[in-house]
């Protein structure tokens, strides 16, 4: 039965990301000779979007397979799950909708990817599966798309161009949209993700564990803590912590390096930079505000009912971006690192002087959403196409640790992704 299996399976391909992933897995999959299908609740609207897709890229896709499935029947997951090789999940919030899918992939002996940034689900994924996963073979992980590939991948390929020892890397994200649209610019269900991620740190405490986590490690220097806005001279902009999975899943990949590879594991942070002090003050005024209305079952109902109005009409619950909104919305990420030019005989000996050697990066695409897709699309083909190149067994991997060594980067960068090293400094000591 595997041998009839699809390669890749889209599930949730009627919601914001799985839209736009249509047309992107129709081309990788007729570049590499594979077959793919798309999946979710109802048929008549899987359907139709396979007739409005094929009618924007010019091509027949009646014949792509449909696969019923729904989230709230594990029967119809687990015969979802047995008819791929690789599911790729779009079905989100996934702290609500995506244990019982990985749970399906679990039983078929089916590969797991999906795009989501929540941190109450992917910490979990390794507790849960990480054994079983390694039992059937199979690779799970999370945070494929710009939650959290470009500062995790982008890390260790910064690694890998940099010639010396890295000790540490600042990520820099910058978030903007060009032009004016109309209409929602973000998803419902990344809004309700917000929502349920602002209820789950459920206190201020918690808050305080996001903003200063913990630095304690055997490899010095350690990167310093800077929680206030503080101006930057590299961005030309104004940096405060950036609340997403990003540090997490960078500090995972480097302890699984460290301990698989023998790499010097980098200290990571990331910042979110902003265009005025002004901009940054209403932003962390306006997460606040979420923060607060999340703690309470009603006020965080609202928050989910009515997202126009709390999202200052960011996000609409009946409506995806429209397209003109996807091609106007802009990413940049900014690399700093600092290193020493010398290279030690054991990756545990330590360094008597001050990093002496920096390197800044730059890693940008013009369509935030295009690299969502791309990244969970090429992280399902590198699986199919190049498993030497993966951990050698199954279980729960970030994506820099499964895909590091894979031709990952190479097809972000020729897909309109750029990564372009901006200078290479000695720091005097």
């Amino acid at each position: 039965m595997a041998d009839k299996r699809l390669d890749l399976l889209l599930f949730g391909a009627t919601g914001t990301t799985g839209l736009h992933a249509i047309r992107y897995l129709h081309k990788f999959a007729k570049e590499k000779k594979l077959t793919w299908g798309i999946s979710g609740r109802s048929e008549t609207k899987l359907k139709a979007v396979l007739k409005n897709e094929g009618l924007h890229i010019g091509e027949d896709l009646s014949k792509i397979p449909v696969v019923v499935a729904d989230i709230k029947d594990q029967k119809s997951l687990n015969e979802m799950a047995q008819k791929t090789k690789v599911l790729l999940n779009c079905c989100g919030p996934y702290r609500l909708m995506g244990f019982q899918v990985v749970e399906a992939c679990i039983k078929a002996g089916t590969h797991h990817l999906d795009v989501s940034g929540e941190p109450s689900f992917i910490d979990s994924l390794p507790e849960k599966y990480g054994a079983a996963a390694k039992e059937k073979g199979i690779y799970i992980v999370s945070a494929c798309g710009v939650d959290c590939v470009p500062t995790d991948l982008g890390s260790t390929y910064l690694q890998q161009q940099f010639d010396g020892v890295l000790n540490s890397v600042v990520g820099h994200v910058e978030i903007w949209t060009t032009g004016k649209s109309n209409g929602s610019v973000g998803g419902y269900g990344t809004w309700q993700s917000l929502v349920h991620e602002c209820h789950k740190m459920g206190s201020l405490s918690e808050l305080k564990k996001k903003l200063i986590p913990h630095r304690d490690t055997a490899f010095k220097p350690a990167l310093p803590v800077k929680i206030l806005p503080h101006y930057s001279e590299i961005t030309k902009g104004w940096l405060m912590p950036f609340l997403g999975h990003d540090r997490k899943i960078m500090h995972e990949t480097q302890k699984y390096l460290y301990e698989k590879d023998s790499i010097r594991p980098i200290h990571a942070e990331v910042m979110l930079s902003i265009s005025s002090i002004f901009k940054l003050l209403l932003l962390n005024f306006l997460f606040l505000v979420l923060f607060v209305m999340a703690q309470l079952s009603f006020t965080r109902n609202l928050l989910i009912e009515y997202p126009h109005i709390f999202s200052c009409g960011y996000v609409k619950k009946e409506e995806h971006p429209s397209e003109e909104v996807k091609e106007h919305t802009r990413y940049r990420l900014t690399l700093y690192g600092e290193g020493w030019k010398e290279k030690l005989a054991n990756v545990n000996d330590q360094y008597t002087m001050p990093p002496n050697r920096s390197i800044l990066a730059q890693l940008q695409f013009k369509n935030a959403y295009t690299f969502t897709v791309l990244g969970l699309i090429g992280a399902g083909i590198v699986i199919l196409k190049e498993k030497d190149k993966l951990p050698q067994s199954g279980g729960v991997y970030t994506a820099g640790a499964a895909f590091r060594k894979t031709s990952l980067m190479k097809l972000l960068l020729e897909n309109g992704t750029t990564f372009e090293i901006k200078s290479v400094k000695d720091i005097q000591i």
